[in-house]
């Protein structure tokens, strides 16, 4: 009955009675209309008598399991929001405690399932569960009952001797603790023991081949899956050896040449190790085999090549499969593959050769500028002189090449004299600063024919052991006589600036014309100048 025609109702035996008359109800819609008019009078006892809503805000596990039972202890944390307590459940299904729960705020009846009553608007429960463990095929399993929670974890530890299989949920960034779905989580273990008999040791290799120094050089990427109680038994390559390795002190053993032992842990996630040949790697090819494990059932033969910068690895094998994408491999391994990996399918050794690049020339040093400063004289005898900034270089000397007949005038270094020594040939050197960069002059001069009216005098840019950016030549000639013409690799400074006394050597005489070259390389470079004498008029 709707509180409409309820309160139509009462309305009418209301003025039936007045007028003295006598209305029969049956005793429900008697006592519906009395509650209708007390909820009407008085909302508050209405509000307080409406069943109370409750919110279990978090459950956390911690469980514990065995060969023949699990145990979990749970708490429970929760709010009940305005109403009347009521019993609410808790877990669906019978469960069995340890002992008496330890509750805050709210009662736990057991009343074939476990229900919670609340006392106080928050609340909090501890209790231990004891849950039975059954067979699942070859493992153990038990089931555990979870909450209506608005956040739930679970950690599970399992005794000395067991292994846990599967622990489904969300993680929860804390190592060992997931988020569980549902109103129940099936929990597999095993007993370790007959887990080690049966499942044999799974490893996945990856070997990256690398030249070092003159040696080849096998890295190793190991990824266990499963590597069981005993040690890994691995056969290093013949004709390699150990020289490094990315696990723990004393993980290693060598119970006899050629072989080592492996004791990564049972919670290895990965290692390295690293191989090196005692053999010279060259266009020969050199049989290398790849680390293999005693009884491994992972996969094995997957290398990658790293080609040498100034040379090309050829590999070759009987059974060989080249350029596989690397989504092919295992994902711990698909990092250290880059694109593509390579896979012998069989033990053999693989052929591995190495072809050298040859070297391109190239200045081993090279600076910014360097002057060039010719005078010739009216007897035919010219002076030549360098100026140039040298860095640091491993030898700590310069070489020049100044041609033929050619003598010392002087040689300073930082502003001091120094010596100059024959290097054969008709080559010098000069000895730099042991430490930080060098001013180097030195001049020499040389024989020549005496000028006429008219001529060509010879002369060269100086053989230097290095390179510069840019190179200014000034060539001094008599003022007697004018430059017709030039032969050789540089250009005529259009517009030249005129360079301050102090800028000039003090031994340059004549008349000066300059001239530049740009990435000069370093050998000698012949020039040479026509001049005539002006006719006076």
């Amino acid at each position: 009955m709707s509180p409409i025609l309820r309160t139509l109702m009462a309305l009418a035996v209301s003025a039936l009675a007045a007028a003295g008359q006598t209305v029969t109800l049956p005793w429900p819609e008697f006592e519906a209309l009395y509650r209708l008019q007390l909820d009407h009078e008085d909302p508050e006892r209405r509000e307080a008598e409406r069943p109370a809503e409750v919110v279990f805000e978090s459950a956390d596990y911690s469980v514990r399991l065995s060969g023949d039972r699990a145990r979990a202890e749970v708490t429970v944390t929760g709010r009940r929001l305005p109403g009347r307590p009521r019993p609410v459940p808790l877990l669906d299904g019978e469960v069995i405690l340890e002992g008496p729960p330890r509750a805050e705020g709210a009662l736990l009846l057991m009343r074939g399932q476990p229900q919670v009553l609340p006392q106080a608007e928050a609340f909090r429960i501890g209790l231990v569960l004891l849950l039975p463990v059954e067979e699942d095929g070859a493992s153990l399993a038990v089931d555990i009952p979870l909450p209506e929670a608005l956040s739930r974890s679970l950690a599970v530890q399992a005794d000395e001797g067991f292994d846990l299989l599967d622990l489904p949920g969300l993680p929860t960034g804390d190592p060992g603790r997931v988020h569980p779905r549902g109103r129940s989580v099936r929990i597999r273990f095993a007993d370790a023991r007959g887990l080690e008999a049966d499942r044999p040791v799974e490893v996945d290799l990856l070997t990256e081949l690398a030249l070092e120094q003159q040696s080849v050089l096998l890295r190793t990427a190991f990824a266990p899956r499963h590597v069981g109680r005993d040690p890994l038994r691995l056969h290093i390559p013949d004709g390699f050896r150990l020289v490094g390795s990315s696990l723990r002190a004393g993980a290693l053993a060598h119970p006899e040449p050629g072989r080592i032992e492996i004791r990564p842990g049972r919670e290895a996630a990965g290692f390295d190790l690293e191989f090196r040949s005692d053999a010279s790697a060259g266009e020969t090819p050199m049989g290398v085999r790849l680390p293999r494990i005693e009884g491994n059932a992972g996969r094995e033969g997957a290398f990658v090549i790293v080609h040498p910068q100034d040379g090309r690895f050829t590999v070759e094998a009987d059974a060989l499969l080249r350029d596989l994408p690397a989504a092919r491999l295992p994902r711990a391994l698909h990092d250290r593959a880059g694109d593509t990996y390579h896979q012998s399918e069989d033990a053999g050794p693989l052929r591995v050769s190495l072809e050298r690049f040859d070297k391109v020339a190239s200045p081993d040093v090279v600076v910014d500028a360097v002057e060039v400063f010719v005078s010739f004289s009216e007897n035919g005898d010219r002076l030549t002189l360098v100026r140039l900034n040298v860095p640091p270089v491993p030898e700590a000397r310069l070489r020049v090449a100044p041609g033929e007949g050619a003598r010392v005038w002087h040689c300073r270094v930082n502003g001091a004299d120094r010596e100059v020594f024959a290097a054969g040939e008709g080559g010098w050197l000069i000895p730099l600063a042991r430490e930080g960069a060098s001013a180097v002059e030195v001049a020499w001069i040389q024989p020549g024919p005496a000028l006429g009216l008219h001529g060509r005098l010879e002369a060269a840019l100086p053989g230097l052991g290095l390179a510069a950016r840019r190179l200014a030549l000034t060539v001094g000639l008599p003022r007697r006589v004018e430059l017709l013409s030039y032969e050789g690799a540089i250009h005529p400074v259009e517009a030249p600036e005129k360079r301050a006394a102090d800028q000039m050597p003090r031994e340059f005489e004549g008349r000066p014309h300059r001239f530049t070259r740009v990435f000069f390389e370093g050998p000698p470079v012949p020039l040479a100048f026509h001049f005539r004498e002006p006719v006076q008029p």
